[in-house]
């Protein structure tokens, strides 16, 4: 279990606070219960704002995966990084879990950012199982171990790596150039990539 304020979790998760969970009926015992999860994340009109928000823009390969979940500090008195925040409620962090799938990511190639190729990572992305539950996030396409991705990434000291906006921050080769997995995808070629 990783610890991060709301201000990260907003960041990491784009409004993590605002996910609007749906559960399907109850599952017999043999099978896994599904939730379905709608995050708010911001969009990014340009590969400039993406890159803007980056802490590392990296291309990695995934390597093994692992459930796992943040959990929100209640903390400060900004209402808009603490929901609680001055109201008498007592916070309760399981209730704020967000369940997300954390990739070793190897690096291949650093295009912005702090790390060297080589180096292990880690790289949440949101869904996966929490507490006998599988999320799918709406819309998103789920990495997979031993894929190759371009990711556009936020670090932090006390969690995996999040990917900005979602699947606008997982990009693919899609012949001369590479390609979010946003629903409205942004583009970007190699030379592109070297100069950000």
């Amino acid at each position: 279990m990783k610890y991060i304020s709301k201000a990260l979790a907003g960041c990491a998760l784009a409004g993590s606070a605002l996910l609007a969970m749906t559960s399907c009926a109850a599952a017999p015992a043999h099978e896994t219960a599904t939730a379905q999860l709608q995050p708010d994340y911001p969009s990014y009109a340009t590969i400039q704002d993406l890159a803007k928000r980056s802490t590392l823009v990296v291309e990695v390969t995934l390597g093994a995966s692992s459930p796992d979940k943040l959990l929100p500090k209640y903390e400060g008195d900004d209402s808009e990084t603490n929901p609680l925040a001055g109201t008498t409620e007592k916070p309760d962090r399981a209730a704020g879990a967000v369940p997300i799938t954390v990739f070793a990511a190897t690096v291949n190639t650093v295009y912005l950012g702090e790390v060297k190729p080589g180096e292990v990572i880690n790289v949440g992305q949101l869904g996966g199982t929490m507490d006998g539950t599988e999320y799918t996030v709406t819309g998103s396409r789920p990495l997979q171990e031993g894929q190759t991705v371009i990711l556009f990434l936020a670090t932090y000291p006390d969690a995996p790596a999040s990917i900005l906006g979602g699947d606008a921050g997982v990009f693919t080769q899609v012949g001369d150039e590479y390609q979010s997995h946003a629903e409205q995808p942004l583009t970007i070629t190699l030379d592109e990539l070297k100069t950000l």
